[in-house]
């Protein structure tokens, strides 16, 4: 809170002020959910404050493979399917403000017909994301192949890459 301007001062008597506050509220959260092994860079914003921000995470725990910069970039690539629940903060001129964040890394939901006709090449539609998160999956190899399409059964009975 600042104090603009004193109107009155009258000993023993009333006070007129006018305040001004510097609101600092976060305006962005990241996306909910996101595919394991797809690179992720998502830049957090905020509004108000009184000079530039500065970011931080306060509670909870990123996604494996995803770091916070002090300007407010998340960024990298998630190792670890799961959901994750964490604090970001921002301050800027003394003001602080604080949000809840939660990030669901998955693993791409695909039918098991589209995986099988791409595996024997009858057809290509699966996307480069889709493509890259199945490959993290099974054996990185930068391709999709058997080895990924049996890592993502594995991931969807419970284990981890």
């Amino acid at each position: 809170m600042e104090i603009v301007e004193i109107a009155e001062l009258v000993p023993g008597g009333a006070v007129r002020a006018r305040i001004r506050t510097k609101t600092l509220v976060v305006t962005a959260a990241p996306p909910a959910s996101v595919l394991v092994g797809v690179p992720l860079a998502f830049a957090f914003t905020a509004a108000g404050g009184g000079g530039p921000y500065a970011w931080s995470v306060v509670a909870g725990a990123l996604p494996p493979g995803l770091d916070l910069a002090s300007d407010g970039v998340l960024s990298g690539v998630p190792v670890a399917i799961g959901t994750y629940a964490f604090e970001v903060a921002v301050e800027s001129g003394g003001t602080v403000d604080v949000a809840e964040v939660r990030v669901a890394v998955q693993a791409p939901s695909v039918a098991i017909d589209v995986l099988l006709r791409q595996l024997h090449g009858l057809s290509q539609e699966l996307g480069p994301g889709e493509v890259a998160s199945l490959d993290f999956l099974g054996n990185r190899n930068g391709r999709f192949d058997v080895g990924d399409f049996v890592a993502l059964l594995d991931a969807q009975q419970g284990g981890q890459p």
